[in-house]
Parts: C-alpha cells; structure tokens; sequence
C-alpha cells in the first residue's frame, strides 16, 4: 500500500495536478500529460482517483513514446489534442463528449481521418456547430440566466435572440455582451432584458437602427463607430454607466435619454438633428466635440442649456 501511495503521489506531481482544482470528480483546469508518457489507462490507475469531467483541456502534444490510451474522462470541456503521437498505435475508452476541438494533426493513427469521422468511430458525442462558435458554457446558465461575458460571432448577419441558433433561453447575462466589430450585422431582435454590465455595438458598420433594447443596463451601452446607424428607439430604462455614440457619422436623431448616468458622447455625431429629452443628471463627462447640434457649446454651457446636474 505504501508503494502504490508513493506511486501515486510521484505521478500526481509529475502530471503537476493541482488537487485544489478536483472535486467530486471533476477537475476545474487543464491537464498537460508528460512528453515521456508510454500509456496512458486512466487517472485511477495513474494518480488513485477518479477525474470523470475536465473543465479545462487534456493534451497529449509530443508525446512522442505514447503507444496506448484508454480510460479517458467522460467529458473535457475544452481542447482534446493527442498531437504529434507518432508512437500511439491503440486507442480506446475515448471521451464521450469533448465540448470543442479534437485536434490529432502529425498522429499517423488519425492520418486519414477527418474530426467527424474520429468522432464517430469513436463514438464522441457531436456538437452542435453553433454551440462550437458561440462558446457558450452551460455550466454557468441556470433558469435563463447566464453568470458570465457572451462574445457574439463575428461574421453573424442578423441577431434573434439565442434560441434559434442555440436552441436556448437566456432572459439575462450577469456580464458583457458583446458584438464588437460585427461589421455585417444589419437586425438585432429579442435582447435579453437584463445585462449586468457593458452592452457593445462597437463597429458594427452595417447597423442601420435598433430598437427593443434590455430594460436595464448595468454598465456602459456603447454604438461607437456605427457609421451607417441613423436612429435608436426605447433605449434602456436604466444605465449604470456611460453612453457611447462617438463617430456615429449617420445618426440623426435620438429618443429620451435614460437618467443619472455616469458619462455621455455625442463626438463627431455631424448627422445629429434631434434629441427627444437630455437626462437631468449625468454625473461624469459629456463630450460633443465636433457634433454641429450642439453648437460648440462647452460643457458647462451644455449643462446650463439643457438643465443637466452633476449631482
């Protein structure tokens, strides 16, 4: 017993596992597994626990005297890489799901097979494509909220909301969402109604108006660099922080600001016609440089003009 305990300990330190990051079976990190490995049956037999679920990636890279492997965990939530295996000649006990990319490339086992064919042979569990891109995690969405950032596709055309592609409902995000330089999106619809943080149209250059924006808005609301964006309705009925249309070229008019935000830009907006009503309070900075609406009017003037309070 003492043996097997030495053994164990001897490979837990060479794999340079880090038990803080195991429980119940999981194990919240990456694996890198030494390059002078010669088999591989599993971490029962290597470290004397089990490790059913890798949140992070296993890989295999160079592990050039590498001849079998078997007794993978279950589900590896990032990358499997068994690259460069030059040795590897059997193979069994695979996960049954790996949530993005196997990459096998200069491992002559896999050398005329494609992912989707290595995934069926093997009985992998297919990913939907769109949860690929999305690189949505399931693991921090719970009743239609998701507890992290979301980072749209950049080449998406049109926004519906997350349920077609995804096939998902996500009523809030905790964080930022993102569809910074989405230079062909052109229609956004069914937003959730509740972003903890930032909301990013940065360069999206084919946006031409929005409507049916969160009700509430925990950070900044950001359309900088919207250079075909002519007009924006029902903007949120809260912001925490600053709203952005600097060089909105095309934007004409505007609707009723939302009140007591931190931080207001309207800079090189030379398209700029009408604002429905300023807030009453911005309690930061409001830039209009070179906005023609505003007359070149300072700050200070622009606070008087419209009866804007720091407070």
């Amino acid at each position: 017993m003492a043996y097997e305990k030495n053994k164990h300990l001897a490979n837990i330190k060479k794999w340079k596992l880090d038990l803080s990051l195991l429980y119940e079976s999981i194990y919240y990190g990456d694996i890198n597994a030494p390059i002078d490995i010669k088999e591989f049956k599993g971490f029962k037999e290597l470290c004397g626990f089990e490790i059913k679920e890798v949140k992070g990636s296993l890989n295999f890279r160079n592990c050039t005297s590498l001849t079998s492997v078997s007794n993978f965990p279950e589900k590896i939530k990032g990358l499997l890489v068994l690259t460069d295996c030059i040795s590897l000649k059997n193979i069994s006990g695979l996960p049954k799901l790996v949530i993005h990319d196997f990459i096998f490339s200069g491992t002559p086992l896999f050398l005329k097979f494609t992912e989707q064919q290595i995934r069926e042979r093997y009985r992998i569990e297919p990913l939907d494509e769109n949860i690929r891109k999305w690189k949505i995690d399931f693991d921090i969405l719970s009743d239609g909220v998701y507890e992290g950032n979301i980072y749209i596709p950049k080449d998406i055309t049109e926004f519906r909301g997350f349920k077609e592609p995804l096939g998902i409902e996500i009523k809030e995000i905790r964080r930022d969402l993102s569809f910074h330089r989405c230079t062909s999106l052109t229609s956004i619809s069914n937003l959730p109604d509740f972003i903890g943080r930032s909301l990013d149209f940065d360069k999206c250059t084919s946006l031409t108006s929005i409507s049916n924006l969160p009700k509430l808005l925990g950070g900044s609301l950001y359309f900088n660099e919207c250079e075909s964006l002519t007009s924006v309705s029902n903007l949120p009925e809260k912001i925490g922080r600053c709203l952005s249309f600097y060089k909105c070229t095309s934007l004409a008019s505007l609707p009723i600001l939302p009140e007591n935000i931190k931080g207001l830009s309207f800079g090189y907006c030379t398209s700029l016609t009408s604002i429905s009503k300023m807030p009453s309070v911005v309690k930061g900075f409001i830039y209009t440089g070179g906005c023609p609406f505003f007359e070149n009017l300072t700050e200070d003037q622009i606070r008087k003009k419209y009866g804007i309070r720091k407070e």
